[in-house]
C-alpha cells in the first residue's frame, strides 16, 4: 500500500491512505520521541474498512515546531484539529499512544463533536502517577540524547520485542530536540484530567501495557473507571511501547472494537452499542 504525504498550512507532515472518501476516518497520534510512520504497521488490519491518516506531531519527525515550548494540551488539540481540517474531515476516530493518547483524550473532552471513538495505548491522564518521567532531566544532562534514547528503548520494549521496531523507534528518538522532550515531559507531569473524564462521551478502548514504567495497572484502571464507556485490555508481557511492539495484536483488537461498536461504517450495530 502507498501512503500519500502532504503538509498543513503550518507545515505539519501528514500521511494518508484513502480508498473511499466516504469511509470513516482514523487519525493516529504518536507520543514523545516517535513519529507518524510508527503507526503504519496498524494499517493492514484496518485499511479495508477505514481511511487512515497519521501525522508527525510538531517538533518530531518531519514537522517543524510550530508553537514555542513549553506548550500545553491546547496546542496538542490544535494539531489534531488542523490535521482533520487539512483532510477535509469533520469527525474521526482517534488512535493515540502515550502523549498522543493524552492529546486524543483531551480533544474528546474539549472538541467532542469531532470525535467518533477513541483507541488509547499507554495513555496517561494524571501526572502524579507518571513518576518515571522525573528521571528525564538527569538522563539527558548526564548522557545526552543518545543516552536518553537507550534509556527509553528499555522503557518501551523488552528483550523479546522485534529488533526492527526498536531500531525504527531509536532512529526517531535520536533526532529529537532535548528541549522539546523536557517540555513535553513536564506537560505530562503536570497533567490532571480526572474531573474532565466525565465529558468523554464516545466509546473508548484502552490498550494498556502490563509492565510500563510510566503507566502502571492502577493508572490504567483509574482511567477506565473515570470514563463512562470504556473497555480496558491489559497486554501483560508488554512495556510502554505496546502499540508498536504488539502492532498486529493491538490493531486487530482495535478493529474488532470499532466493528462491535458500529464505528466502522457498517449499519448493523448502532454507534456506542456494546456487544
Amino acid at each position: 500500500m502507498t501512503w500519500i504525504h502532504s503538509e498543513t498550512a503550518r507545515g505539519i507532515r501528514v500521511s494518508r491512505y484513502v480508498e473511499e472518501q466516504s469511509r470513516p476516518w482514523i487519525v493516529f497520534v504518536h507520543g514523545v520521541g516517535t513519529q507518524g510512520s510508527a503507526w503504519w504497521p496498524w494499517a493492514g488490519a484496518l485499511v479495508s474498512r477505514f481511511n487512515l491518516a497519521a501525522f508527525d506531531m510538531p517538533g518530531y519527525g518531519g514537522s517543524p515546531l510550530v508553537d514555542p515550548v513549553p506548550r500545553d494540551l491546547t496546542n496538542l488539540r490544535s494539531y489534531i484539529e488542523e490535521v482533520q481540517d487539512h483532510l477535509g474531515v469533520g469527525t474521526s476516530i482517534l488512535v493515540g499512544e502515550s502523549l498522543g493518547g493524552t492529546a486524543c483524550l483531551s480533544f474528546a473532552i474539549e472538541c467532542s463533536s469531532r470525535v467518533r471513538g477513541l483507541v488509547l495505548c499507554s495513555t496517561g491522564f494524571r501526572g502524579a502517577l507518571i513518576t518515571e518521567i522525573g528521571a528525564w532531566p538527569t538522563v539527558l544532562a548526564e548522557s545526552g540524547i543518545a543516552g536518553w534514547s537507550k534509556y527509553m528503548i528499555k522503557c518501551r520494549f523488552t528483550d523479546r520485542d522485534p529488533l526492527k521496531i526498536k531500531d525504527q523507534v531509536e532512529k526517531a528518538q535520536l533526532l529529537c530536540d532535548p528541549e522539546v522532550l523536557l517540555a513535553d515531559g513536564d506537560m505530562l507531569r503536570m497533567l490532571d484530567l480526572r474531573d474532565a473524564l466525565v465529558d468523554v462521551k464516545v466509546p473508548t478502548l484502552l490498550l494498556e501495557p502490563g509492565s510500563s514504567p510510566f503507566i502502571d495497572r492502577e493508572h490504567a484502571t483509574q482511567l477506565e473507571d473515570g470514563l463512562s464507556d470504556a473497555e480496558l485490555i491489559l497486554i501483560g508481557a508488554s512495556r510502554h511501547g505496546v502499540a508498536f511492539a504488539y502492532a498486529d495484536e493491538c490493531s486487530y483488537l482495535a478493529g474488532r472494537f470499532l466493528q462491535r461498536r458500529g464505528l466502522d461504517g457498517s449499519s448493523s450495530t448502532p454507534p456506542g452499542t456494546a456487544l
